[in-house]
C-alpha cells in the first residue's frame, strides 16, 4: 500500500480514459496492454502510460449497485475513489474467498501483465482497520458477546453502534438497532442519509428507499 496524497489519487482515478481502462480491467480480470489498445480509442503506448500512473492507486470497489453505495459514500463525507465490482465479482472474488464478505486485495502489473498478489479477509482485513484495532488495546475491548469478559463488563453492542448521538451515545439494546457511531455526526450537520437511487440519464430506475442505518457500502481492494 502507497501512501499519496488526494490530489495524486484524484489525478490518477479522475481522468476519464483511465477508468475506461479500469472498467474493462474490472470486467476482464488480467489482459494485455494490446488487448487494452484494442478496445479503447488511443494507442497501446498511451494505455502503458495510463497504467504506469495508475501503478500506485488506491481505490474501494463496492459489491453492490455503484447508485446506491455512492449515495453512502456522499452521506459520509469520504473522498477515496469509489467503484462498483458487482458485476464482476465471480472473477475478482472467486474461490475460496466469498461475495459479501469485506477482503483486502493487492495487484501489481508487471508490464502487459496483471497479477493478484495478496488477499485477505475478516479478521485479517481487521488488522489493518485502525478502529478495531485500538479497540482491542482498551480495557473493555470490542464489548462482543463472544469476548470472554468479566461479568458486569459492557457488551451491549455500544462498541460500533449506538441509538442516539452526542452528548449521551446510548447503546443498542438489539443488535443492530441504532446507527454506526460515525453516521450521528453526520446527520448533526444536515448530511441526508436517504440512499434512494435516482433515475439516471438512460435506463435508470428508482430503487427501494434506504437509509444509511439500514445499507453500508462494502468494500473489498487496493488497485496497486
Amino acid at each position: 500500500m502507497t501512501a499519496q496524497t488526494d490530489d495524486e489519487l484524484w489525478s490518477a482515478i479522475g481522468d476519464p480514459s483511465r477508468r475506461r481502462v479500469l472498467d474493462l480491467l474490472l470486467s476482464n480480470g488480467e489482459v494485455s496492454a494490446s488487448w487494452l489498445a484494442g478496445r479503447v480509442p488511443f494507442s497501446r503506448q498511451a494505455v502503458s502510460k495510463h497504467l504506469v500512473v495508475l501503478e500506485r492507486t488506491y481505490a474501494v470497489f463496492c459489491q453492490g449497485p455503484y447508485g446506491e453505495s455512492i449515495r453512502y459514500h456522499d452521506f459520509m463525507g469520504w473522498d477515496v475513489p469509489w467503484y462498483s465490482a458487482r458485476d464482476s465479482l465471480g472473477t475478482l472474488l472467486s474461490p475460496p474467498r466469498r461475495p459479501g464478505m469485506m477482503h483486502l486485495v493487492c495487484y501489481l502489473r508487471d508490464g502487459d501483465r496483471v497479477f493478484e498478489t495478496y488477499w485477505t479477509t475478516l479478521r485479517g482485513v481487521e488488522t489493518m482497520d485502525n478502529s478495531y484495532a485500538l479497540m482491542d488495546l482498551t480495557v473493555y475491548g470490542r464489548q462482543e458477546p463472544w469476548e470472554d469478559s468479566p461479568p458486569g463488563w459492557p457488551q451491549q453492542c455500544s462498541y460500533t453502534r449506538t441509538d442516539a448521538g452526542a452528548p449521551d451515545w446510548p447503546p443498542v439494546p438489539v443488535w443492530p438497532g441504532g446507527r454506526p457511531i460515525p453516521q450521528w455526526p453526520r446527520l448533526e450537520a444536515g448530511h441526508s442519509d436517504d440512499l434512494t437511487v435516482r433515475p439516471r440519464s438512460s435506463a435508470g430506475t428508482v430503487s427501494e428507499p434506504a437509509t444509511a442505518a439500514d445499507r453500508c457500502g462494502g468494500s473489498f481492494g487496493e488497485a496497486g
